[in-house]
């Protein structure tokens, strides 16, 4: 459920690339200091997304330093850190987590399994660090997960829950300089976030979900059956409605985007609400292959 929260890369200046990837480079260390070496693999995009996001609100100048890593062992990159850059690993390591939980589930993988128990101490220690993000992760993943068990046929039921986790994880970041006002507008950005990726995402995945026969609240919502046209056609007949439903969480997500007034990185991050999401959007729904390459 993770890889569309990124730019769009022809349309980045240079300055601005080198200053998503150092966010990107420093999120990765952080992981590493705070948690370990293998945790790193977990690091996504969304969580990226979430450390800049927060330090461009943040009243505090962050620390550029060149530095080279296992990655890029002879050639020193810049690298971003900021305070910001805990809570965004912590929350990098529980959703992470709780994907190897999912798939271990879901597919019965017992690679999934091993590694759930090697992660478990992490995941407990990521939680305590941040026990209102563990909490909320946590009740609202159960949530969503009680609903997909009993194929809830609701689109906007499910989505709902993966809504109110982004928006609140949001809302409740562990910053003293965010006023009630600043929070009430996080929720609103977080939580259409959160629906566009929960919606995109289960669209992205029709095809895996079927062949899996995993449950999926696209199917559902527009009662799959194969039928003679198959999954093609079902796609064509459903996309009219998927793009009103994502667009408009876009839009929603713009307002509340909008009522931060951030100005730190923000050509940036105006790069990746306005073109970033919307090229995301139409490559899935023009059948692109999906990397989340940066």
């Amino acid at each position: 459920m993770f890889g569309y929260v990124v730019p769009l890369n022809p349309e980045l200046k240079m300055k601005d690339y080198k200053v998503y990837k150092g966010y990107y480079c420093g999120l990765c260390k952080q992981i590493h200091r705070e948690y370990s070496l293998f945790s790193r693999f977990f690091l996504n995009y969304e969580c990226t997304f979430i450390y800049m996001l927060f330090s461009s609100l943040s009243p505090e100048t962050p620390q550029t330093k060149n530095e080279a890593c296992i990655a890029s062992p002879f050639v020193k990159r810049p690298v971003i850190y900021a305070p910001e850059a805990s809570y965004a690993a912590a929350l990098n390591l529980l959703f992470g987590y709780n994907k190897l939980k999912d798939d271990a589930v879901d597919d019965r993988d017992i690679f999934c399994y091993i590694l759930k128990g090697l992660f478990t101490g992490l995941y407990k220690k990521s939680g305590r660090r941040f026990e209102k993000g563990l909490d909320t992760v946590t009740m609202r993943l159960d949530a969503l997960n009680a609903l997909e068990k009993q194929n809830e046929p609701s689109l906007d039921k499910t989505a709902h829950e993966f809504a109110g986790l982004i928006g609140e994880i949001l809302k409740y970041a562990p910053y003293d300089w965010l006023d009630i006002e600043k929070r009430e507008f996080l929720y609103e950005f977080g939580y259409n976030l959160g629906r566009f990726i929960y919606i995109l995402d289960a669209y992205d995945d029709l095809e895996k979900d079927i062949k899996k026969r995993h449950y999926n609240p696209v199917l559902f919502r527009f009662d799959y059956t194969g039928g003679r046209d198959g999954l093609a056609g079902f796609k064509a007949g459903i996309k009219e409605d998927m793009e009103f439903n994502l667009f408009y969480s876009l839009s929603q997500a713009a307002k509340a985007y909008e009522s931060l007034k951030i100005e730190k990185n923000r050509d940036l991050l105006d790069n990746i609400i306005y073109l970033g999401l919307h090229s995301k959007t139409s490559d899935v729904l023009e059948g692109r292959k999906k990397d989340g390459s940066v």
